[in-house]
C-alpha cells in the first residue's frame, strides 16, 4: 500500500501577451539595435517590474472526506498493489564435468487500485477525443466525442492482470577433456579451462508509476487556474481587458469551478487525458552470457566473457496529441511565412510576414490569418484583409528564422490564445487542425513500447593472494542501445544509449613488500629492525574509463561527423581568463554564432555573424523542417566527455605483538596522482547534457568529480593517516 499527502499554492506568471497595449512598445524602431533576445528580456522586465499577470495557476483538489472541492486544497492518494509468485530450482551433476542449473519463477503483478474516490479514467477512444478512434493526423475527420472521463472507484483495478509471466533460467559449467584436442591451446591441458554459459529472463517492478498517471486527470483535481488559453484570465470587454496588474487583488480571485464532481467530466482544454492500456504487460529482461576461464598457473587464471541483455515491454507514455504540420498544409504555410517575411524586408514594408498583394513575391497565409483575424480561406487572397498586427509580432516573427525555424512554436503560439482558436473555428477551420485531440492539452496513453540493448565483452586477469601478492586487472568494451519514441509515425527509433560507458579498465591489489624476516631483503633482520622494515604493504584500486555520456540533443553538425566531433573532445585552458573548455575555440564560437540567428538580419544571423568551418547547428535549417525530431537532425546526439582516471593508493604497516594481536598503520592517498577528472554538464550524473549553444558559456567547464556529501571526497589528492589495533 502508499500513501501520498500534498498542498500546493497559487503561482502567478507576469508578462506582456500580444494583446497587451504594452507589447507594441517592444519593436526594433523603438530600441534602435537591440536584436530580438534584447527586446524579449526588456519585455519580460518590464512585465515584472509593472507586475502583469498572464496566468494564475492553481488547482481544486477533491477533500478525501467531504467529496467537495477545495481551491488549493490538499491532496490525498491512496492505493495499493499487491504482488505473488513461486520459483523452483535445482543442480544436476550431469556427467562429471557438466554441471546444470535450472529454474523458473512464475510471477504476477496484480494492478494498482485506488483506496478513495480521487482517480478517474477514460477509455482508449477518449485519448482520440473528437477525431475518433484511430484518426490520427486526419484534420477535418470529425467522427469522435469530446473525452469523457469516469470515476475509478475505491478497489477498482486500473488495468488487467496478466497472468502468463514465467522466467526460466539456465547455467552451464562445463570442464571439457582437451588434451587431444586442439582446443587445449585455448583450455589448456588437465582440466585447466573451463566454460560457462547461462541464459534467463527476470521480469521488473515498475512501482506506483501506473496510477500516479491517472492522478493527471480531472475529477480528484480540477484546473481552477486564471489564464489566456483558457479565455478566462480576462473577458477582454469594458475594463476586464489586458493588463491585468498584480495589484489589482480584487481581479486576482479564483475561477469559478464546480462544488463536487459530476460524471462524466469532460475537464479544460489544459487538462491532459491519461489512459493505461487494458492489456498492460510486465516489462523484462532477457540476460545471456558466455565465458571461457583458463588457469594460467597455480594462483593466476585468466577469463575472458560476453555479457548481453535485452529489456523488452517497457512501460512508455506515448502522447497521441503529436502536433501535426504535415497534412494540413501548415509546413508549407510556414515556408511561405519565410519568404513573405523576407520579401518584406527587401521591399521596404519592415518586419512583417504579411500577404501584401498580388506582384508583392508575397503568398496568402489562409491559415494564420484565420487564426489572427476569423478570415475564411475564400478571402485570403485579400491583401486588405492583413491588418492584424500579429503578422509583426516578434514572438511569430523570430519563429521564422532561416537558420533556425521553429514552427512548433508558431503553432503553440497560434493555438495557445483562446480567442485565437475562436477565431479559426469562425472562419471554418477543423478544430482538430493540429492535435487529434484539441480539448486536450496531451493525450497520454501508458502502455508497452521500446526497449534496449547491452552488450560488453570482458577479459580478467585474477590472482588470489599467495606469496604475498593479489590483483584483479579487468577491462571490458560495451555498446548500450535503446529504443527512443520520438514520433506517433514510426517506431521506436534505435539509438545510443546515454548511460553506457564504452570503454573501462579497473584494477585493485595488495602487495606485501619482500622486505623483513625470512623475506628475501633483509631476511635475517630481528627485533627492533624488523619491526622497522617489515610487514609494509602497498595497496590500491585503479580505474580508467571513457567519460561521463553528453547529450546534445537534436542538432546537426556541419564541417565533421560524429566521430571526428568526439575527437576533438578533450580539455583545452584559457590560463589568463582561468576558463576550461572541453572542445576547440573554432567549434565553440561558430556553434554559437550557427545558434544566435535571425529572422530579419540580412544574413539570417544575429550580430555575431555567420559561422564557418565546423560547428553544431539547430536540426532545421535551409531545405529542411522537421516534421518530428530526428527528420533533419540527430534525434540524440551523444558524446563522451573527458575520460575519468582516478588511482587511490595505501601504504600499509603491520607490527605484530602477540599471536592475535597486531597493530596497523595506513596511510592511504586518495586519487593519489592529484588527476583532476573534468565533468561536461550542469550537474554530476550518470549522464549530462550540453545544450547551451547560444549561450557565451557553451563549451566551458565548470565542475570535476568530487563525493562530499558520502564520503567526504573533495575530487583532488586526500591524504589521511590511521592507526588501528586488530585483535
Amino acid at each position: 500500500s502508499a500513501f501520498a499527502f500534498s498542498t500546493k499554492r497559487s503561482n502567478v506568471t507576469f508578462g506582456t501577451d500580444s494583446t497587451d497595449p504594452a507589447s507594441s512598445l517592444f519593436t526594433a524602431t523603438n530600441f534602435p539595435g537591440a536584436s530580438s533576445t534584447q527586446l524579449t528580456a526588456a519585455s519580460n522586465i518590464y512585465a515584472v517590474l509593472t507586475g502583469r499577470v498572464t496566468a494564475i495557476s492553481a488547482n481544486a483538489n477533491l477533500g478525501e472526506t467531504s467529496g467537495q472541492y477545495v481551491y488549493n486544497g490538499p491532496v490525498v492518494q491512496r492505493l495499493r498493489q499487491n504482488e505473488t509468485g513461486a520459483f523452483a530450482q535445482d543442480t544436476w551433476r550431469v556427467s562429471q564435468n557438466l554441471t546444470a542449473t535450472m529454474g523458473v519463477r512464475w510471477e504476477v503483478e496484480f494492478p494498482f487500485v485506488p483506496l478513495n474516490n480521487l482517480y478517474s479514467s477514460s477509455s482508449y477512444s477518449g485519448l482520440f477525443g473528437v477525431s475518433g478512434t484511430g484518426n490520427l493526423f486526419m484534420p477535418g475527420t470529425l467522427t469522435g466525442q469530446t473525452t469523457q472521463f469516469f470515476p475509478l472507484n475505491s478497489g477498482q483495478a486500473a488495468y488487467g492482470t496478466q497472468w502468463k509471466n514465467l522466467a526460466p533460467s539456465v547455467g552451464l559449467a562445463w570442464n571439457p577433456n582437451v588434451d587431444s584436442s586442439i582446443l587445449r591451446w585455448i583450455l589448456g591441458k588437465g582440466g585447466h579451462g573451463v566454460l560457462r554459459a547461462g541464459y534467463s529472463v527476470s521480469y521488473n517492478r515498475e512501482g506506483i508509476a501506473a496510477l500516479q498517471a491517472l492522478s493527471g486527470n480531472p475529477g480528484g483535481t480540477i484546473t481552477a487556474s486564471r489564464n489566456l488559453t483558457l479565455g478566462n484570465l480576462v473577458s477582454g470587454t469594458g475594463s476586464d481587458s489586458l493588463p491585468l496588474l498584480l495589484r489589482q487583488t480584487s481581479r486576482l480571485g479564483p475561477p469559478s469551478f464546480p462544488a463536487t464532481p459530476t460524471y462524466p467530466l469532460t475537464g479544460a482544454i489544459t487538462d491532459s487525458v491519461n489512459a493505461i492500456d487494458p492489456k498492460l504487460k510486465m516489462p523484462y529482461v532477457q540476460s545471456w552470457s558466455f565465458g571461457i576461464q583458463r588457469e594460467i598457473s597455480r594462483n593466476t587464471v585468466v577469463e575472458v566473457r560476453y555479457i548481453g541483455d535485452h529489456a523488452l515491454r517497457p512501460w512508455t507514455t506515448l502522447n497521441y496529441n503529436e502536433t501535426n504540420i504535415q497534412e494540413n498544409g501548415f509546413l508549407k504555410e510556414f515556408e511561405a511565412a519565410q519568404a513573405n517575411l523576407l520579401a518584406n524586408i527587401a521591399a521596404g514594408r519592415g518586419s512583417t510576414f504579411k500577404y501584401a498583394g498580388a506582384g508583392t513575391g508575397t503568398s496568402p497565409l489562409p491559415i494564420t490569418l484565420a487564426y489572427f483575424s476569423g478570415v475564411p480561406a475564400g478571402q485570403a487572397g485579400d491583401a486588405t484583409k492583413y491588418s492584424s498586427s500579429l503578422f509583426s509580432n516578434s514572438t511569430y516573427v523570430n519563429s521564422l528564422a532561416v537558420y533556425n525555424p521553429a514552427p512548433f512554436s508558431f503553432v503553440s503560439s497560434l493555438t495557445g490564445n483562446a480567442t485565437q482558436r475562436a477565431s479559426a473555428l469562425a472562419a471554418g477551420l477543423p478544430s482538430n487542425l493540429f492535435l487529434v485531440n484539441p480539448d486536450k492539452s496531451r493525450a497520454n496513453l501508458l502502455t508497452n513500447f521500446g526497449g534496449s540493448t547491452y552488450n560488453a565483452g570482458t577479459v580478467d586477469i585474477r590472482r588470489r593472494f599467495s606469496k604475498g601478492v593479489l590483483f584483479d586487472l579487468n577491462y571490458t568494451f560495451t555498446k548500450a542501445m535503446q529504443g527512443l519514441f520520438e514520433t506517433l509515425r514510426e517506431g521506436p527509433v534505435k539509438a545510443v544509449s546515454p548511460f553506457g560507458i564504452t570503454h573501462g579498465l579497473k584494477m585493485n591489489w595488495i602487495y606485501e613488500l619482500p622486505i623483513g624476516h625470512g623475506q628475501a631483503l633483509l631476511g635475517s633482520a630481528h627485533g627492533v629492525l624488523d619491526k622497522i622494515v617489515g610487514g609494509w604493504a602497498i595497496n590500491g584500486t585503479g580505474r580508467v574509463q571513457s567519460g561521463t555520456p553528453l547529450s546534445l540533443g537534436n542538432v546537426r553538425l556541419v564541417g565533421m561527423t560524429r566521430s571526428e566531433l568526439q575527437s576533438a573532445v578533450g580539455m583545452n585552458f584559457n590560463d589568463g581568463a582561468k576558463l576550461a573548455y572541453f572542445l576547440p575555440q573554432d567549434i565553440i564560437q561558430n556553434t554559437i554564432k550557427a545558434f544566435n540567428t535571425s529572422a530579419t538580419s540580412a544574413n539570417g544571423y544575429g550580430s555575431l555573424g555567420a559561422p564557418t568551418g565546423r560547428y553544431i547547428a539547430p536540426a532545421n535549417g535551409p531545405g529542411c523542417i522537421e516534421v518530428f525530431t530526428g527528420q533533419c537532425g540527430g534525434t540524440q546526439e551523444i558524446l563522451y566527455g573527458p575520460h575519468f582516471t582516478r588511482f587511490d593508493i595505501s601504504a600499509v604497516k603491520t607490527i605484530r605483538i602477540y599471536d592475535r594481536v597486531n597493530v596497523e598503520f595506513r596511510a592511504e592517498f586518495l586519487n593519489a596522482f592529484n588527476n583532476i577528472n573534468f565533468i561536461v554538464g550542469s550537474a554530476q550524473s550518470d549522464t549530462n547534457s550540453a545544450t547551451n549553444f547560444s549561450s557565451q558559456s557553451f563549451g566551458q567547464v565548470t565542475s570535476a568529480y568530487q563525493d562530499t556529501s558520502t564520503t567526504y571526497d573533495p575530487g583532488g589528492r586526500l591524504i589521511q593517516w590511521a592507526l588501528r589495533l586488530n585483535f
